[in-house]
């Protein structure tokens, strides 16, 4: 008998217990996924006429992000809550649909089709959660692509802007090989014609696009935000929590759930983790970058790293 035979005969709460222990392993995590996910939808739909929750109902929080800042240490954090549904990256993922909407590539697809598709493809996660009486939570990065669609499609959706300071995430895009090599570059955003970064595209650096993706993802989510009440929206730095800062950690996970009571002991394990650390690429840290990179940093991000309270 094969893994996935195996898989298929276990009940959906043994296959979520499975995600918990593989969850920051890659051996046999994406094939319980799978199996988790497929039994999941089973499971929602025959019990969906009885429990179905309109999606002007459902409060999901999300993190909007450009990725490399933390994500999957703030999901492990958000774990800690009993009545959250903590997800790093649900299937699907929604790298391409993300691409295709953020960069309008589809200029004949009306509105609807897209709140259609994020709904087919998250609705009834969100559901599920909803019926156990937990918070759904999601801090995959593609939905800052899709952070304009998500406010209106799920009126009482909560948002946690996650920064991170752009020339340490620049230097971890360019050890990864954004825009060079890396095999999802062909999803990633890039300027279109009205942008100023448009004609000196192809020319450019890495270290040159991975700034403008920084401020482009973080200007491009500023602006959905600004019609977000308050009350429904947290912006933090991706350092503050690192360093639990200003008791940053509790204010994120008051922020998931109010019910949540602090346990000091397990938030400093999830920390000493250091989960999805990069490991492999070569590149200095900006603190030993010349003039002129820093200058480029600068140029693209500047006005939101002061926003944002960073400096060179």
């Amino acid at each position: 008998m094969n893994i996935n035979s195996l898989l298929k005969g276990l009940p959906v709460n043994v296959l979520w217990q499975i995600l918990r222990v593989f969850r920051f392993t890659t051996r046999w995590y994406d094939q319980v996924e799978v199996q988790y996910y497929a039994k999941l939808a089973d499971h929602s739909v025959a019990h969906e006429k009885d429990q179905f929750i309109p999606v002007e109902e459902l409060a999901p929080v999300f993190v909007l992000s450009t990725g490399r800042c933390g994500t999957k240490t703030v999901s492990a954090l958000a774990e800690l809550i009993p009545d959250a549904s903590s997800h790093h990256e649900p299937e699907p993922k929604l790298i391409e649909a993300s691409y295709l909407y953020f960069m309008q590539l589809c200029p004949d697809a009306p509105s609807a089709f897209w709140q259609q598709l994020l709904g087919v493809n998250r609705d009834e996660l969100i559901r599920q959660a909803a019926r156990s009486k937990k918070v759904y939570f999601e801090t995959n990065n593609r939905m800052a692509l899709l952070s304009d669609l998500l406010v209106n499609y799920y009126p009482q959706a909560k948002f946690i802007h996650l920064v991170r300071h752009p020339c340490d995430f620049v230097r971890s895009g360019i050890r990864r090989k954004y825009y060079i090599n890396h095999p999802w570059d062909f999803v990633r955003i890039a300027p279109q014609q009205m942008d100023t970064a448009y004609t000196g595209w192809k020319k450019s650096n890495p270290l040159e696009k991975c700034s403008w993706l920084w401020a482009k993802t973080n200007s491009h989510t500023n602006k959905v935000l600004e019609k977000v009440p308050e009350e429904r929206k947290l912006f933090v730095r991706s350092e503050d929590i690192f360093n639990n800062a200003g008791d940053t950690v509790q204010k994120v996970l008051s922020f998931i759930s109010n019910s949540y009571r602090i346990d000091f002991k397990k938030i400093e394990n999830v920390l000493g983790m250091k989960l999805n650390q990069q490991t492999y690429g070569i590149y200095p840290t900006w603190k030993d970058w010349p003039a002129e990179e820093t200058q480029i940093v600068r140029e693209h991000c500047g006005e939101l790293m002061e926003k944002y309270g960073y400096d060179i």
